[in-house]
């Protein structure tokens, strides 16, 4: 069965409430997680809008493993969909 990834799991920044963030309740999940590379997470300081902080999350497709590559099967691989 395939596991969850959590982006967010270096990042221990409160999200909520957003007008003093006390408690991290917000995530973000992906998987296969040998298929993407977390680059960067951070809250966005933002106390108006919702009652949550923003959390940002960028993620970059990672490379094929060598041996994928290798066999040519590489260049249609394609990241699954949640």
């Amino acid at each position: 069965r395939p596991q969850w990834a959590d982006a967010s799991a270096g990042q221990p920044d409160p999200t909520w409430p957003a007008d003093r963030p006390q408690v991290k309740i917000d995530y973000v999940f992906f998987r296969p997680a040998a298929a993407w590379r977390v680059v960067e997470t951070h809250v966005i300081d933002e106390p108006v809008t919702s009652d949550h902080r923003p959390l940002l999350v960028v993620l970059e497709a990672a490379p094929p493993p060598a041996s994928e590559h290798a066999r040519g099967t590489g260049a249609s691989r394609q990241p699954s969909e949640a």
